[in-house]
């Protein structure tokens, strides 16, 4: 659900944000099944659809979109191809709710302008394809390509993901690079502030080393383990091959990508985006630049939408936001079976009156 923010001025229009969780969050997704295709609304069936027979799940020339859900029996054994098609999954389903969301707005006779998309890491690639910057299709194939291509690079070693809070960070990650060398990498900068936080990938066999460092240099420094060591790797120098073969799979494949409808946030530093150039670029910053989320947020604060509106489950969004110390409001969106209560609360938010709900 939502929290009870300061409510702004009742309005016509309400103006929003909307913010698509990264693949951190999906275990959240794992026994959704067909809770999205079921609610019969043409144009989130239209978005499986097409992205069933972008990706070639089709029977002859039928597309079989019961294959993008979310069930044990949908997935591969091998492990690419595994993590290919839930991460193809994932971002179907939450166009898909983007798709529910916009239908019950507008049932509920409210406005919703989106002043623009965005989001963690692969949620980037969604807020893309929401913004019209590539299509549903399109958006499906590179995002299984990206996971299945992430399974298929050379990682030598697992790394540790480890959140570190500080009130110098400069200072520590200069001296965990120096100590540690390649085995240290910082892969997101969470939030800012005293203390603030980032994310860093620690080869496991120099967690120990990382350990001692810490403690001796830096005492009032806090970490903990945010993973289990893993060598899926995103956001990490080390899959600068895997930007490349991304690159030509766009350009081989047919891949299009269009200026956006709406603008697109960036979550690599690249600021506000505005055409398909910078769109893509931000897109293939998911292979090899680190996460920039603290500014991510605070681009999105200054646009002063009325709303932020998370569209995922997991409700990382939120601990984002907090962190951040963000004044706009947050709302999350997960859809069936929770539609009824959530638009009652949203509602009472936009001050339009409640009407039946099917």
């Amino acid at each position: 659900m939502s929290p009870d923010p300061v409510w702004r001025v009742k309005r016509d229009i309400i103006e929003a944000i909307g913010f698509f969780p990264g693949l951190g969050s999906l275990d959240a997704y794992r026994d959704l099944g067909a809770t999205l295709h079921a609610s019969g609304i043409p144009q989130v069936r239209r978005i499986y659809r097409d992205a069933a027979a972008a990706l070639g799940y089709t029977d002859d020339v039928t597309p079989q979109p019961e294959r993008l859900f979310f069930t044990d029996a949908n997935l591969p054994s091998h492990p690419a191809e595994k993590a290919g098609l839930l991460t193809a999954a994932f971002l179907v389903h939450n166009l898909a709710l983007l798709a529910h969301f916009e239908h019950h707005v507008h049932l509920s006779r409210t406005t919703v302008r989106f002043k623009a998309f965005t989001g963690e890491s692969l949620g980037v690639l969604i807020a893309a394809a929401a913004s019209r910057a590539l299509s549903v299709g399109d958006a499906a194939r590179v995002a299984r390509e990206f996971s299945r291509g992430i399974l298929r690079s050379d990682v030598p070693e697992a790394f540790c993901v480890l959140g570190i809070q500080t009130s110098e960070p400069e200072t520590v990650q200069a001296a965990l690079a120096s100590a540690l060398g390649d085995k240290f990498e910082v892969h997101k900068y969470f939030c800012e502030g005293r203390p603030g936080q980032f994310n860093a990938y620690v080869a496991e066999t120099a967690v120990g080393c990382f350990e001692r460092l810490m403690r001796s240099r830096f005492p009032e420094a806090t970490f903990a383990s945010l993973k289990p060591p893993t060598r899926f790797l995103a956001h990490s120098r080390r899959m600068s091959d895997l930007r490349r073969r991304l690159e030509a799979f766009v350009a081989g494949t047919g891949v299009q990508f269009f200026d956006p409808a709406i603008p697109v946030i960036s979550n690599n530093g690249s600021g506000i985006l505005a055409t398909r150039t910078e769109v893509a670029r931000a897109v293939f910053a998911m292979a090899d630049e680190p996460m920039r989320s603290s500014e991510t947020t605070r681009i999105a604060e200054k646009l002063r939408a009325d709303v932020i509106i998370e569209l995922g489950l997991g409700g990382k969004t939120r601990l984002l936001i907090e962190r951040n110390r963000l004044t706009t409001p947050l709302m999350e969106y997960v859809g069936p079976p929770s539609v009824p209560d959530w638009m009652t609360h949203w509602h009472r938010w936009s001050g339009c009156e409640s009407p039946a709900l099917s």
